[in-house]
Formats: C-alpha cells, structure tokens, sequence
C-alpha cells in the first residue's frame, strides 16, 4: 500500500512541471468528522462517529474541470444507541485514496486573484483497512473497500472552504448467513469538515 501511495505521490507531482498558468498544481490539507452506518448491523441511524484527516492534491483540467487525489485517515463503522435492540459497535480504519472529478462554479473575481465559490464533487475512493473492532468477534471484515462518492465544498476564502460528502460502499464489507439467507454488510457515511487549499 504504502509504495501505491508514493507512485500516486510521484505522479501528481511530476505533473505540474509540465502545466501551463492555466492548469495549475495544488495542494491542501483537510480535517473533518464521518457520521457513519452499516446496513445488516442491526442498527439504524449515523450514529457512528469519527475522525476524518488528510492531504489533498489536484491539478486544473482547464477551464471548470478539476481532478483531485486525497490521502486521508478515516474512522467509521457503526454504534447502536437506546432505540436498537442490539448492542452493536463497530470501528473501522481505514486508510482512503479518493480520485475526484471537480466541477467549479460562482466565480469570485477579486483586485489581485480570483476563484471559484463553489465544487462540485464525484468520484471513487480505495479504502485499505488497517485496524477494526466489533462487538460481534467473528466479523472478519474485507481488507479492501471500493467506494463512489458525491460531495460539494464551498469556499469562504480562496484558500478555506468548508465540505460535505456522502460515501458509499460498492461491495459488502462483510457477509453472513441468518435463517437461511445471506445479509450484506455495507459501509456508508457523510463527512463533514474544513479544507485548506495551498495555490
């Protein structure tokens, strides 16, 4: 994983030497709180709390278009509270790469720069588990999660933009069997938090 991560790393990188003023490089760094559930857990709401944390990267497509790379540390999973009848609580840690399609609009032009108000955001992430816990000590939950993801940031500087995203896993990150059928596990969330942006 960690030699995945530096090839990306290395990529993005040798990229701007090549951009013109138009596609430019840039850099960020991110800080926010994950609102998670699982489906067949035997618990309802987002109850689930956690820390969300990284670094970002990107470079312009020309004109609106942006792609974007994040590095980010992620803690969800699920909690059930006085309303479910079971006693769940899981925690997952994850290690998440997104790869993100940017759409900009509201452009702010300002006496000596100018940026977009608003992203638009989709795109898939890798998630690589790197420690969990569950009440259920038989869960041995998948290693590797493949995720898409909507989100949309808004900027009240050119460098400071609050987020919101919503997450959700393609493929059960734990299966079982109960009274003869099979129940699928799957990990969603909606993240909230700050972005600072390096230009």
């Amino acid at each position: 994983m960690i030699r995945i991560i530096f090839a990306i790393t290395i990529f993005i990188f040798s990229l701007q030497s090549g951009f013109s003023q138009d596609r430019f490089f840039y850099g960020g760094l991110k800080a926010g709180i994950n609102f998670s559930q699982i489906d067949g857990d035997d618990a309802l709401g987002y109850d689930k709390i956690g820390l969300q944390s990284g670094i970002t990267g990107g470079f312009s497509l020309g004109g609106i278009k942006e792609l974007q790379i994040e590095f980010l540390y992620s803690l969800r999973g699920s909690r059930s509270t006085k309303n479910d009848t079971a006693n769940v609580k899981i925690n997952l840690h994850y290690i998440e790469i997104p790869v993100i399609f940017c759409l900009n609009d509201w452009l702010i032009e300002e006496e000596n720069d100018s940026y977009y108000r608003l992203i638009f955001q989709g795109g898939l992430s890798t998630g690589f588990l790197i420690n969990s816990t569950s009440t259920r000590a038989e869960h041995d939950f998948k290693k590797l999660d493949i995720s898409w993801l909507l989100g949309v940031q808004y900027q009240v500087t050119k460098n400071i933009g609050i987020y919101g995203r919503y997450t959700s896993s393609f493929t059960p990150i734990y299966k079982y069997m109960r009274s003869g059928q099979e129940i699928k596990m799957i990990s969603y969330f909606i993240s909230l938090g700050l972005n600072y942006r390096f230009n």
